[in-house]
């Protein structure tokens, strides 16, 4: 299941820096020769923006345009965006990232080295700003995100009729998102109406702040409960992620629990369930089989007398390493299938003095642990530790919540609420999911005695003393469970001061033992035996006061 969880969140991290490759900015070189908004106040809370943007692509060929508004607490109603003569353009309409994205392209979609304008047309609603002693509408004109030049920069504002000149407060900023500089004018040329003109071109990125102050009141302010719905309902995605939990937990509860044991009290035991393997074991504590159950089999059979692990250290130039030979000492012979299995899978030929390098079993071994798999948990199955194969139902709910992760990630543009909707449904599944597979109540007694086992190994150094005798006994007995609890090296401390001789099953061309040498030997076999269990990775292609841009609206876009 770690495994799993890796895969899926590297995945993730793919599409993450995919997506951030192709959100940056990349400068282009068409231009803007007029960008005109003409902006007209309503005193029920919203206004009006008409934008005239008048493109140049005679150096750079393009479709169209894309406007990208970005939305604060905002919303934004697109109305039409249509040309000079009032025909249709091709129009697109996107939300991500906390912006409106308004794409207008020419109706036959063809790259074109032509002149065209845009009328774009929305409605704004939330975009003043409430003073005690004045309302105000506070809003970047074409934004700090435009990768072309421009021109001509202006807009004209339309106030209520119920307003005189003397009640309006203006001011206007020019530049890159910060800049406090005035590179503007402004001026009323009808008793309702306010010009405010750029005074020079624009570089890229660089924008028209307008600010137009009104009496406090005029302006139909959200009530305080308007206010606190609409932000209720922006959180309403995350309703999924929470009912989706209540939903696994119910599932649990009713399909994934354990039976309840008769005894379910955890006591130290010294020794495994009788005719449980450490395989089994493995498989039954955490209801997976793992690289190291494999394993536990091979230093089981190694301790019975039928395996000699020989580890040898090769030198090429400056650079050693360490490989492991797998002898077969004596014709293997076992009562349970999954164990002929796994050791036909790396002597196929039953015949003693076979010797395996476990270098070549990473092409090959991997192969046989499907069927392996399927024999060993039906074998539980079988014997009622399990109603269903657990694995499976890993599988099952792991392939669920990587499909929302993979969705987190293509709903990045969404902006955060959705991230968290589908991240935290993601993780609910999961976290339910590796827990949703179920024991029965002869599985779940085994669980606890084994449990028991566990605790014993974990804790046995303080005592050791009881079982100094018969150490090199106790140790080979349970070194395999050690393994396939994830605690070889730890049941090897135990036995620092006490083993001085190398078990008979393992030989090394280390000029001195130690039991924790052996221990560091041990882990390395694990590990390079657990490289046999997977199928090998195969390389994959690389794909790849005041204050300029302080007001609503502006954002930015680009030719499509």
């Amino acid at each position: 299941m770690r495994k799993s969880l890796i895969t899926i969140l590297s995945t993730a991290v793919v599409l993450l820096n995919t997506t951030a490759v192709f959100a940056s900015t990349i400068d282009e070189y068409w231009q803007i020769k007029e960008f005109h908004s003409d902006i007209t106040i309503n005193t029920n809370g919203t206004f009006q923006v008409t934008e005239k943007i008048t493109a140049d692509f005679t150096n750079e060929a393009h479709r169209g345009i894309g406007r990208v508004i970005p939305l604060n607490d905002t919303e934004i109603e697109f109305i039409s965006s249509v040309d000079e003569n009032g025909n249709q353009w091709y129009n697109t309409i996107r939300h991500y990232s906390g912006n409106i994205d308004i794409e207008s392209l020419n109706q036959e979609l063809e790259y074109r080295n032509d002149i065209n304008t845009y009328l774009i047309t929305y409605l704004v609603k939330y975009g003043y700003k409430f003073f005690d002693d004045h309302d105000e509408l506070h809003w970047n004109v074409n934004g700090t995100e435009w990768p072309v030049t421009a021109d001509q920069v202006s807009a004209t504002v339309h106030i209520p009729e119920s307003l005189t000149q003397d009640q309006i407060q203006l001011t206007c900023n020019t530049g890159f998102y910060g800049s406090t500089d005035q590179n503007c004018e402004y001026k009323f040329i009808d008793e309702h109406t306010i010009q405010f003109t750029a005074t020079k071109p624009f570089n890229r990125y660089e924008n028209l702040t307008i600010a137009v102050g009104m009496p406090a009141g005029t302006i139909q302010k959200p009530s305080p409960s308007e206010l606190r719905n609409k932000k209720l309902q922006e959180y309403i995605p995350l309703l999924i992620p929470f009912f989706v939990t209540l939903i696994m937990f119910f599932l649990w509860f009713t399909k994934g629990r354990d039976e309840k044991a008769i005894k379910n009290t955890i006591i130290p035991h010294y020794t495994a369930p009788e005719g449980i393997s450490p395989t089994e074991t493995g498989i039954i504590f955490d209801e997976a089989l793992d690289p190291q159950d494999i394993t536990a089999t091979i230093i089981e059979f190694a301790i019975k007398g039928y395996i000699q692990i020989h580890e040898v250290e090769l030198k090429v130039l400056f650079i050693k390493t360490t490989q492991y030979i797998l002898e077969l000492k004596k014709p293997y012979e076992t009562t349970k299938k999954f164990q002929k299995l796994i050791l036909e899978g790396i002597f196929p030929l039953n015949e003693a003095g076979i010797k395996v390098n476990t270098e070549s079993l990473k092409t090959t071994f991997h192969k046989h642990m499907p069927a392996i798999e399927k024999e060993v948990i039906n074998d539980l199955i079988s014997q009622n530790y399990f109603p269903h194969n657990p694995m499976t139902i890993k599988k099952v709910y792991t392939f669920i919540a990587s499909i929302f992760f993979i969705i987190t990630f293509q709903v990045i543009a969404l902006g955060p609420i959705y991230i968290a909707t589908f991240l935290l449904t993601a993780l609910s599944i999961y976290g339910f999911g590796k827990n949703m597979p179920r024991r029965t109540m002869k599985g779940a007694e085994t669980y606890f005695k084994l449990k028991g086992l566990y605790e014993y190994i974990k804790t046995a150094e303080k005592d050791r003393i009881k079982f100094q005798e018969d150490a090199n006994i106790m140790f080979e007995k349970l070194m395999p469970y050690a393994i396939a609890f994830g605690l070889a090296e730890k049941w090897s401390k135990v036995f620092a001061d006490i083993i001085k001789t190398p078990p008979s099953w393992f030989t090394s061309n280390a000029n001195h033992f130690s039991i924790m040498n052996f221990s560091h030997s041990l882990n390395s076999f694990t590990n390079n035996f657990t490289q046999t269990t997977q199928e090998p990775s195969k390389s994959s292609g690389f794909g790849g006061g005041g204050f300029s841009g302080g007001g609503g609206g502006g954002g930015g876009g680009g030719g499509r």
